[in-house]
């Protein structure tokens, strides 16, 4: 069985939202988007005295955007999927092509990334894999979760998703709790349980990001909190 679910994250210029912790890095995986100026950072850390922990960060130009934020998932009746792993194998590429909408507000929409995958491999039995898709665009980055067919891994039950989308500071978001509803200026600290995507964070005056999602198979939607 596989899950497959994209996190975007948009520059307008998970899940926890949270404030900044660091670890200890080891081997670290860049991927930059076609301009250079979008920059995902892939490593395995120490986290809360958990070794071997996926973490990623992005920047712009430079910029702190989400700084080491955890991957992961929790599991009923089996370890937590967040910990002991080591990098299998690593593959990068780059994308280009334009695409037309069969409707929309535009005829043709340039489909233009640099995409990093990440199979991971528990260091120990019962050495479970899980697969990592970074992608990275001129207007932001995207990841996926795979989890590929394995013995190890027939049928599970996700208990809680582990991935975070931290940020240096309390900045200002705009959240809203329910479909088509209003939205609301707050800090983050002040961002509320189940809150809706996409979420909109503003970094300095004149960059925002917005947390959403895109790609659902097999996996129920993302609420941040």
């Amino acid at each position: 069985m596989k899950i497959k679910r994209y996190a975007v994250l948009v520059f307008i210029c998970v899940v926890t939202i949270g404030f900044t912790t660091a670890g200890l890095a080891q081997t670290e995986l860049t991927l930059k988007s076609p301009d250079e100026k979008v920059v995902v950072k892939f490593a395995l850390k120490q986290i809360g005295g958990k070794q071997n922990c996926p973490v990623y960060s992005v920047s712009y130009k430079n910029l702190p955007i989400v700084v080491d934020s955890s991957l992961g998932f929790a599991l009923k009746s089996a370890p937590s999927l967040e910990a002991g792993f080591e990098i299998a194998e690593v593959a990068k590429s780059s994308h280009y092509e334009i695409w037309h909408p069969v409707y929309g507000e535009r005829n043709k929409i340039r489909d233009h990334y640099n995409q990093l995958i990440v199979d991971l491999k528990e260091a120990t039995g019962p050495n479970r894999q899980l697969r990592l898709t970074f992608r990275a665009y001129n207007e932001g980055i995207a990841f996926r979760y795979t989890l590929p067919p394995q013995p190890a891994i027939k049928d599970f039950v996700i208990s809680a998703e582990k991935t975070q989308f931290r940020f240096l500071a309390d900045h200002t978001a705009w959240a809203v709790y329910s479909a088509q509803g209003v939205y609301s200026k707050v800090p983050l600290s002040k961002v509320k349980n189940n809150c809706e995507r996409p979420t909109t964070i503003k970094i300095e005056d004149n960059i925002f990001a917005a947390v959403g999602e895109a790609g659902l198979v097999d996996y129920a939607r993302m609420r941040l909190s």
